[in-house]
């Protein structure tokens, strides 16, 4: 089960490269297959309770980086800047949001 994991991981990860590079955007369904797999995973490796904790942790993680980028931007530019399809892509958003279920927090 853990290598058909790691093997769909990969394969995943694959076409949303291939799809990023050709097109410059990426499949929500490819997301939500994704972070399906890596729950999954996740749940038989460090178990349920500790995989939640480590997606909050990542997604806290996260949060701070999108506010402090949000925070640069608006004091650089002198106006509240929406870093959002002008800086960063909501699907660059989405798979970092994804990729928070993957690490523990000292691997994130």
């Amino acid at each position: 089960m853990e290598l058909f994991c790691i093997i769909s991981v990969v394969a995943i990860l694959g076409m949303v490269a291939f799809q990023d590079f050709r097109e410059r955007k990426i499949s929500w369904i490819l997301l939500l297959l994704l972070l399906g797999v890596l729950i999954i995973s996740g749940v038989r490796s460090p178990g349920m309770m500790d995989l939640w904790i480590y997606f909050g942790v990542n997604l806290s993680f996260i949060v701070l980086q999108v506010g402090v980028l949000f925070l640069y931007f608006s004091l650089k530019n002198r106006k509240l800047t929406n870093i959002v399809n002008q800086y960063i892509g909501i699907g660059d958003l989405l798979f970092f949001v994804v990729i928070c279920a993957a690490f523990s927090p000292v691997n994130f």
